[in-house]
């Protein structure tokens, strides 16, 4: 029988040696899985997860970014300092920005990152691109005004730019119905470059109904390309809508919609005007990042 000092130094020796092992096992593989790395050390899965927590090594989470193509970044940031022009002249610019976007929900759901994790004791900021969304079996229409959520509006079939311009002209009216009327009147519409919203027809009415209040590829002020980063829909409502809609399986399409209608309900409009608010900050971000990504900083 050792004396109690010896088997305590016996005992945190073998912790270090442990801890080497575990640490050194990450360093060299930081996406691996815990049970991958417990498996390859042979140590126990908690005792693996109380040697990162004491290193202070955490899982951070992969985020997908658009892939953005050479002449991007100059264009994301010509938009920035437009929007920043304009706030100058109008500090409630971005109050009476309509922000519109199409997505497509699948009934089976989408993919799940939840064990894309990259452990270490710094975040790495670990991004992977991505070139094309995926498409789903519902087609969504949501808009965002200030603290409020215009829709959602369902559509079926391929939106051309006939579809697109009936939209504008006959639905989008109705959706905006319990807007101020002395908001509508000052109102802004931005949307994406989708080939619909690209149409002419399109062009004509948006430059007859918001003459130079419109944001579009074509519009007096240019929506940059591949910038989903720079739209609260995209960088908030999508990703909040599946978060909720996706937690367990909708076997019936009208299902899917109602749990849709059912997490639109769950918005609310201190959410929505901190998520208006936060768009300023997050285009200085995108000035910081010389018109890179900037989901990848702090």
């Amino acid at each position: 029988k050792f004396p109690d000092g010896h088997r305590s130094k016996n005992h945190t020796a073998v912790d270090d040696c442990r801890s080497v092992d575990v640490l050194a096992a990450f360093s060299f593989t930081p996406h691996a899985s815990i049970r991958s790395v417990a498996r390859q050390t042979d140590i126990s899965k908690s005792t693996v997860h109380r040697i990162l927590k004491n290193n202070s090594f955490h899982p951070f989470k992969l985020h997908c970014v658009q892939e953005l193509k050479p002449s991007d970044p100059e264009r994301r940031l010509q938009f920035i300092s437009v929007i920043a022009s304009l706030y100058d002249q109008d500090s409630k610019i971005l109050n009476n920005i309509l922000w519109t976007d199409e997505s497509l929900f699948n009934n089976n759901g989408m993919v799940n990152r939840h064990n894309a994790h990259y452990w270490n004791d710094s975040n790495p900021f670990w991004t992977r691109e991505t070139k094309s969304q995926v498409r789903w079996s519902i087609n969504v229409w949501c808009g965002i005004l200030n603290n409020t959520l215009i829709g959602p509006y369902f559509y079926e079939g391929t939106l051309t730019g006939e579809r697109y311009l009936n939209f504008l002209e006959n639905i989008l009216p109705l959706l905006l119905e319990n807007v101020p009327l002395r908001t509508r009147e000052c109102m802004w519409v931005q949307q994406d470059g989708a080939p619909p919203h690209n149409a002419n027809i399109v062009k004509n009415y948006l430059n007859n109904t918001f003459p130079l209040r419109w944001i579009g590829t074509n519009g007096p002020v240019k929506w940059p390309p591949r910038s989903p980063d720079l739209t609260p829909l995209d960088f908030f409502l999508w990703g909040y809508l599946k978060d909720r809609v996706y937690t367990e399986q909708s076997s019936l399409i009208n299902n899917l919609k109602e749990r849709i209608i059912a997490a639109c309900s769950s918005i609310t409009s201190e959410m929505l005007k901190s998520v208006t608010a936060s768009i300023l900050t997050r285009y200085e971000k995108g000035v910081s990042s010389n018109g890179g990504h900037f989901e990848n900083t702090k």
